[in-house]
């Protein structure tokens, strides 16, 4: 049995409502042989009300196939 890699990548849509997202694993690495969990932090700036879009980009990768999930959040935001 391969390895499998992964490669992890966030985009906002809109800046302008959103802190730049965070995620609280490393941004490239092995995919773990357990169930992990991990956290995707998307702060609203407080700026301006809006509806703030986002894209979890997962590349994984083994010696024979490449994978691409595209994953689209959303969260409406507030102006505090």
């Amino acid at each position: 049995m391969g390895y499998y890699y992964y490669t992890l990548q966030l985009r906002s849509f809109t800046p302008d409502l959103l802190v730049k997202p965070k995620v609280n694993m490393q941004p490239v690495g092995p995919i773990p042989e357990t169930k992990k969990e991990f956290c995707v932090n998307m702060t609203c700036k407080g700026t301006k009300d809006g509806t703030a879009h986002m894209l979890i980009q997962i590349n994984i990768t083994s010696g024979a196939k490449d994978v691409v999930l595209n994953l689209r959040r959303i969260k409406t935001c507030r102006k505090v």
